[in-house]
């Protein structure tokens, strides 16, 4: 008879997809862009994958524009977009997220929410599958 002792702790290892993580490598490394559409948990995520350090670029801005607060608070996002995005030693950008802009959101009822000019920053490892293109 087996011991099912269950103080022990269990280890579980979520997988990220090896050609989506080879094509968030090759956006991050040329700071280009591509159109993905995602499936996370029944709702679709299309929009261009884009790199890191285009979003916190991104993110800099629009942070600026929202007056004082805003701008304290963008050095932060400028340190990402600077260092961990552009590191200066020529190692990989890290692959644990991915960023899109012009970004649309499918629910599983069907409804299309279309995000003006939004960014999303997800962690790969949420992602179920994956199209090449974006979602028209």
């Amino acid at each position: 008879m087996t011991n099912l002792n269950t103080s022990q702790p269990s280890t579980v290892h979520k997988v990220k997809d090896a050609d989506l993580v080879f094509l968030l490598k090759i956006v991050n490394k040329l700071d280009a862009s591509i159109g993905v559409t995602l499936l996370s948990k029944g709702t679709f995520i299309t929009g261009q994958m884009i790199s890191g350090k285009q979003y916190y670029e991104n993110v800099v801005e629009r942070m600026k524009q929202a007056g004082d607060a805003g701008v304290a608070l963008s050095s932060y996002f400028t340190n990402s977009a600077e260092n961990v995005y552009s590191p200066s030693d020529d190692s990989d950008a890290p692959t644990n997220f991915l960023h899109l802009k012009d970004v649309k959101i499918r629910s599983p009822e069907g409804s299309v929410d279309t995000l003006n000019g939004a960014y999303l920053r997800m962690k790969v490892e949420e992602i179920d599958g994956h199209f090449i293109g974006a979602m028209s």
